[in-house]
């Protein structure tokens, strides 16, 4: 089995600076659904980003609408030191 390490915090950085939506959903099918292609298909297949939709998760969370919501979300998960911990 191999593990492949994400450094979602990097990733989370690019979305909040991505200037548009088309920069956005590029990166976090890139960086965030890309890496689970392989899921994708055993849960169904189809667009990795439309299952990641189902389940809460999508760059619409980076919007302008919820940009500052999840940033002080990812800026609380740094504060307690979350990428860090085991």
């Amino acid at each position: 089995m191999n593990f492949r390490i994400m450094d979602t915090r990097a990733a989370y950085g690019r979305l909040l600076a991505a200037p548009n939506a088309l920069a956005r959903e590029a990166i976090y099918r890139e960086e965030l659904v890309s890496p689970f292609a392989g899921l994708s298909q055993i849960l169904g297949g189809g667009d990795g980003l439309a299952m990641f939709r189902q389940w809460g998760l999508s760059p619409d969370l980076f919007e302008e609408g919820q940009h500052e919501t999840t940033a002080a979300k990812l800026a609380r998960l740094a504060a307690a030191d979350a990428w860090n911990r085991p």
